[in-house]
C-alpha cells in the first residue's frame, strides 16, 4: 500500500514546497540537490550525493561522447604506444602514464 507522509500544491510557475517532516526524513538543508526518478505516473526524490552531482556535471559530455562513439567519429591519436584509454573496448591501461593535469 503506498505510504503518504505529507502533500504539497504545485504553483503556477511549478514550484512546490517539501513538508518539514519529508525534509528532515530526507536530512535536506537549505540548498540541498533532489533527483527525480519518474515511473509510471509516480515520482520518487532522493537527495543528490556529491559524487551524484559530479556525475550530473559530466552527462553533457558524457552524451555527447557517446553520441560520437555511437557515430564512430572517435579522433585518431599520434600516440604510438595507443591510447591511455581504449575508449572502443571501454577498459583502461593502468601501466601508461597519465601525461598533463587531471581535474575531476
Amino acid at each position: 500500500m503506498l505510504s503518504i507522509e505529507g502533500s504539497c500544491e504545485v504553483s503556477v510557475l511549478g514550484e512546490t514546497t517539501l513538508p518539514k517532516s519529508v525534509r528532515q526524513r530526507l536530512n535536506l538543508a537549505v540548498g540541498g540537490l533532489l533527483g527525480f526518478r519518474l515511473h509510471d505516473q509516480s515520482v520518487c526524490l532522493h537527495p543528490l550525493t556529491q559524487a551524484d552531482q559530479r556525475l550530473l556535471a559530466l552527462a553533457p559530455f558524457l552524451s555527447l561522447l557517446d553520441a560520437e562513439m555511437a557515430a564512430g567519429d572517435l579522433p585518431e591519436l599520434d600516440d604510438p604506444h595507443g591510447p591511455i584509454i581504449d575508449l572502443r573496448a571501454d577498459r583502461a591501461d593502468p601501466r601508461r602514464p597519465i601525461i598533463g593535469q587531471v581535474t575531476l
